[in-house]
């Protein structure tokens, strides 16, 4: 699936009252990466980077993943190459 075609899954998702848990769950499932989870999230609810970041990293379906996510990046390192890659994926 491409960025858009996940995003509208989502919006039927929480439309037919599931969580956002379970949106990003379905993200994951589907092969999104970490930070296309980020970049739906944003477009989903209209939120920031910082804040689709925190819900990504303290979701349930990431927790997996925290250690090595913080290893390799530190968290303003984080949050800038989410930046980057959104804006990459806005050009396309």
């Amino acid at each position: 699936m491409d960025r858009e075609s996940w995003i509208t899954e989502c919006r039927r998702l929480l439309a037919d009252g599931r969580s956002l848990e379970d949106a990003i769950a379905f993200l994951r499932k589907d092969g999104a990466s970490y930070f296309d989870s980020i970049s739906v999230l944003m477009e989903l609810k209209g939120i920031s980077l910082k804040d689709a970041t925190m819900l990504v990293f303290k979701s349930e379906t990431w927790a997996d993943e925290r250690p090595k996510i913080l290893e390799s990046q530190p968290p303003l390192e984080l949050f800038r190459r989410a930046a980057k890659q959104l804006r990459r994926r806005r050009r396309s």
